[in-house]
């Protein structure tokens, strides 16, 4: 785990100087780079102090209050102490002349999740349901996606509450994917009822 490895040799420094002079502690922040577009290099700097400790025993590196750059130039501040994402488990998704990154975020609750930024467009993000980065469909376009957990977990149950799955695409824009989001959804149930949940009780197919 070479990230988390060398992530986790500038925490240790950062904490050995922090203990010998509040005056020797260094002012810029940490950072990983997760590739370039347009000749730039995306960065991704976080603050060592803000290390989510009730994770650090999953061997993966969560922080708040990250910072995303182009190059020289900031694109994305996210203050918040309460949003912390997994940049062991974040990367660059690109498209044509189209950037996209993906910030994990664990949810204690739910399905894990991505934070999706537009490179183009910045200054908001999207939340998706985080899954491998691939083209399920084979239409040349990356996609992510899944189902919400709205239940306990049964492999052996034959019927569920109707969760359908839902997938969106990283082409010109990032964009709903409702026919890869119906194929998947068909690959679990018989019948397809939209893209949200409910308490609807359907029979599971056989080995899914």
């Amino acid at each position: 785990m070479p990230l988390y490895a060398n992530m986790l040799k500038h925490i240790l420094l950062f904490l050995a100087l922090a203990s010998c002079s509040a005056d020797k502690v260094q002012k810029n922040p940490f950072s990983i780079d997760l590739g370039y577009w347009n000749g730039d290099l995306v960065i991704v700097g976080y603050d060592p102090k803000s290390l989510n400790q009730e994770l650090i025993d999953t061997l993966t590196l969560n922080f708040s209050k990250i910072t995303i750059s182009l190059g020289n130039k900031i694109l994305f501040v996210d203050t918040s102490a309460t949003t912390s994402y997994d940049l062991s488990r974040s990367q660059l998704i690109q498209y044509k002349d189209k950037a996209y990154l993906a910030l994990f975020k664990h949810h204690p609750f739910d399905a894990n999740l991505f934070a999706i930024i537009n490179l183009d467009s910045p200054e908001k993000y999207v939340d998706v349901i985080a899954s491998e980065v691939k083209d399920y469909d084979h239409d040349g376009i990356l996609e992510t996606g899944g189902s919400r957990i709205i239940e306990s977990p049964c492999r052996r149950c034959d019927s569920l509450y109707y969760n359908p799955q839902v997938f969106y695409q990283f082409g010109e824009q990032l964009e709903l994917d409702t026919m890869l989001s119906k194929s998947k959804t068909l690959e679990i149930f018989d019948v397809y009822l939209g893209l949200e949940p409910s308490d609807t009780i359907l029979i599971r197919k056989i080995g899914t």
